[in-house]
């Protein structure tokens, strides 16, 4: 099965059925593709940001992260992490923290790009999905386009199905696909 339902497609129809409030925002961590952006703008949905540099090797400063979320409405935290393709890869150590701040958030929804899932780090490890800690799994929906296995956007599909199996999803689910197979 190939289903193309490209992730801004699928954010676009998320978006339809969640209701901002006013003064509610997307917080997103920062360095980030413009067109989720313009995708906010075009909805009037109203967006923050959450600078990451070189000196942090780019990954968040966790103390910033908690003032955001204190200062303003966050209702959707938008997290290029755990494994970005700036080289960023949370540590086990960080993910528990990042972690701990979300179970504090708990009407929080966080949408975790792990478009490199399946990095291999330099100790033959891999990188841990936020997705993976129970006590939030609930609050996280993640994208990732698989591209080491050339699947694009397939799990990002099936993350937003209800459905337990793929194929039962995909044929009694209402879902925005491009295109299938």
């Amino acid at each position: 099965v190939v289903a193309r339902a490209g992730i801004f497609e699928l954010l676009q129809d998320l978006y339809k059925v969640i209701s901002f409030e006013e003064g509610e925002k997307i917080l997103f961590t920062l360095p980030i593709s413009g067109y989720f952006i313009q995708q906010c703008q075009d909805r009037e949905i109203d967006v923050e940001f959450l600078n990451t540099d070189m000196q942090d090797g780019w990954k968040i400063n966790f103390v910033h992260l908690e003032a955001a979320l204190q200062k303003h409405k966050i209702k959707i935290l938008f997290l290029n992490y755990p494994n970005n393709t700036t080289g960023a890869v949370l540590t086990k150590e960080e993910i528990s923290l990042l972690a701990d701040i979300l179970k504090k958030n708990k009407d929080l929804l966080v949408i975790a790009d792990e478009s490199l899932r399946e990095i291999i780090l330099h100790d033959n490890s891999k990188s841990i999905s936020l997705a993976s800690i129970d006590s939030i799994a609930a609050q996280i929906i993640t994208i990732s386009s698989l591209k080491c296995y050339g699947l694009n956007n397939l799990d990002v599909a099936f993350a937003c199905l209800r459905s337990k199996s793929m194929l039962a999803g995909l044929f009694s689910e209402t879902i925005n696909v491009s295109h299938v197979n």
